[in-house]
């Protein structure tokens, strides 16, 4: 991975988060204070997105191919590091999908378009959050999975591909299917279960 100053420093992101939350938490419990535990559930759920959307300004998240290995800085990767807690515990996303909507809120504010009336199941996973373009009445089933990056290697060259995965109005994504970079769910559509929508391809 591209190393340098600021990639190593965001590292340390989520280790930070987690810290801070479990502070908060645990003083909350122990002095018996409801505000000061709304406030650490906040700082946990608010603090990643709002940083990212402040990083994306700084820093663009932009579609491309993209050295891995070098000194300079990649936004893929401090992008992911904002995103990591999550990645690392999907229980802390599973329950924001308890409430209708409020999933939905939240992908919006890392930067995703997302339509209405989009259903989420549990279980599903998502590795870039700001690079998704979701239509309305759009279905998710069970431990279906959407990353809008991948890494390969070319001419002995680690490469890394950014490019959001768009999905339209009505599609229905199946259970345990794959959705890689650059993918495009045309309205309607159908994924089946465990089916796997390549880098670019289009389904009709």
């Amino acid at each position: 991975m591209a190393r340098n100053p600021l990639g190593l420093a965001s590292e340390a992101f989520p280790l930070v988060l987690l810290g801070v939350t479990g502070v908060g938490v645990w003083r909350a419990l122990t002095q018996g204070s409801p505000t000061l535990l709304l406030g650490s559930v906040a700082v946990l759920y608010l603090l990643p997105p709002l940083l990212h959307r402040l990083h994306d300004r700084i820093w663009p998240l932009e579609a491309g191919v993209y050295d891995v290995v070098g000194s300079h800085y990649l936004p893929w990767w401090g992008s992911h590091q904002l995103q990591r807690v999550f990645i690392t515990f999907p229980v802390l996303e599973a329950t924001l999908r308890l409430v209708p909507a409020v999933y939905s809120a939240w992908l919006r504010l890392w930067g995703a378009k997302v339509g209405r009336q989009v259903t989420w199941t549990p279980a599903v996973q998502i590795l870039d959050r700001s690079l998704l373009d979701i239509g309305d009445r759009v279905v998710f089933g069970h431990a279906a999975g959407l990353t809008s990056h991948v890494i390969t290697r070319r001419k002995g060259r680690l490469r890394l591909l950014v490019k959001p995965i768009t999905i339209g109005d009505g599609a229905l994504i199946g259970s345990q299917c794959g959705i890689g970079p650059g993918a495009v769910i045309k309205p309607g559509a159908v994924v089946p279960v465990r089916g796997e929508v390549h880098i670019g391809q289009v389904v009709e």
